[in-house]
C-alpha cells in the first residue's frame, strides 16, 4: 500500500520536498502571530511552479495545506491565516502553470476535488482516513495527489490532528 512514507520520495522527484512543505505551516503558523508576510512569501516563492507536470508539485503541495485550513481549522483560527496566505499567493500564481494557477485560486477560496476532500475530512474525525481513500487520492494525476498528501500531512501534523498516525499505518 502507498503511504505518507512513499510521498516525500516521489516528491522530491520533483524538486519539492516534505521539508520545505512542513517551512511553508511553520510559517503559517507563525503568521498568526506577526503581521509580517516576508518570510511567508519568501517559502512561497520557492514552491510556486516547483516542479513538473501541470500541477508542479509545490502547488499541489500548497493546496494540502490549504485544504487542511480551510476544512479542518476553526474559522477563528484560520481566518486570519487563510488571508495572509491568499494575499501572499495571489503575486506568486502567474509563475506556474495556467491550470496550477487555477487550481491554487480555487483552493484559496476554499474549493477542492473529492479525493482530497475525502482524506482531509477523514483527518478530521477520530478514525482518520482509510487506506482506499489515501490510495485514491495518490492514484491522481503523475504525483499531484502524492504531493497534496505532503501539505496534507505536514499541515495536520502541525496544527496537532490526530489522525496523521493513520498516515503511517497505511505505509
Amino acid at each position: 500500500r502507498s503511504g505518507v512514507r512513499s510521498v516525500p520520495e516521489r516528491s522530491s522527484e520533483a524538486h519539492v520536498g516534505g521539508e520545505l512543505v512542513g517551512e511553508l505551516v511553520g510559517e503559517l503558523v507563525g503568521a498568526l502571530a506577526s503581521p509580517d508576510v516576508a518570510p511567508l512569501h519568501g517559502v512561497l516563492s520557492r514552491l510556486v511552479g516547483n516542479g513538473v507536470g501541470l500541477t508542479p508539485s509545490g502547488d499541489d503541495a500548497i493546496v494540502g495545506v490549504l485544504a487542511v485550513l480551510h476544512r479542518c481549522i476553526a474559522p477563528d483560527v484560520s481566518a486570519r491565516v487563510l488571508d495572509l496566505l491568499a494575499a501572499a499567493l495571489e503575486p506568486l500564481v502567474d509563475r506556474t502553470t495556467a491550470i496550477s494557477a487555477h487550481f491554487l485560486r480555487l483552493a484559496i477560496r476554499g474549493e477542492f476535488g473529492a479525493r482530497l476532500v475525502t482524506v482531509v475530512d477523514a483527518c478530521c474525525t477520530p478514525s482518520g482516513p482509510d487506506a482506499e481513500a489515501i490510495d485514491r487520492l495518490i492514484s491522481t494525476g503523475a504525483t499531484s495527489g502524492a504531493d497534496a498528501l505532503v501539505g496534507i500531512a505536514a499541515a495536520a501534523e502541525l496544527f496537532r490532528i490526530e489522525p496523521t498516525s493513520v498516515f503511517e499505518e497505511v505505509a
